[in-house]
């Protein structure tokens, strides 16, 4: 069920997630979901994904105009974001841009809060967002949050900035909180 996550107070604006795992377990079937997101090179995970974050998140946001889905980039080379992107814009028929890039660095996997909070994206020059109000920035995973906010800060100000994510990693610290 797509739920308004912790992480909408530590970024500034509303995140949504379709699923919280526990990442500790390596054998639930959330786990599983989140490896096979990540490694498959398909998009019939991010579309069954897709499907089931635009059921909820209707309900819980209603119509908006003037949007654009943005993909978080990752720094791996994969794309799972792009796929659940163009999957949620096949499926509301809001546009895809690329519009960040990724600055250098490694993976997020394994680094701790302050390493994260370094993360920085910048924006393709040519690319153009006066057109649009509403910004969905599309994650795979969220973790810290990390990701999202520095994704809003490369963005133009003024825009309205909501995140979706497939998932949303909670520490156990989360998970006595919800």
């Amino acid at each position: 069920m797509l739920e308004r996550c912790v992480l909408t107070a530590q970024v500034g604006f509303p995140v949504y997630s379709h699923l919280s795992w526990d990442s500790k377990s390596k054998t639930d079937g959330v786990s599983q979901l989140v490896y096979n997101l990540k490694e498959s090179r398909t998009s019939f995970l991010a579309n069954f994904l897709s499907e089931g974050i635009l059921s909820k998140f209707w309900n819980r946001l209603g119509p908006l105009e003037d949007v654009v889905l943005i993909p978080i980039p990752g720094s791996t080379g994969r794309k799972h974001s792009l796929r659940l992107a163009r999957s949620l814009g096949d499926l509301t028929g809001f546009p895809v841009r690329e519009e960040l890039r990724f600055r250098g660095g490694e993976p997020q996997r394994g680094k701790k809060i302050e390493e994260r909070l370094r993360r920085e994206f910048h924006r393709v020059p040519k690319l153009i967002l006066q057109n649009y109000k509403t910004v969905l920035l599309i994650d795979d995973v969220a973790t810290t949050g990390a990701s999202l906010r520095a994704a809003q800060k490369a963005l133009p100000e003024g825009l309205r900035c909501i995140g979706l994510t497939a998932f949303y990693r909670a520490l156990s610290t989360d998970l006595a909180e919800s």
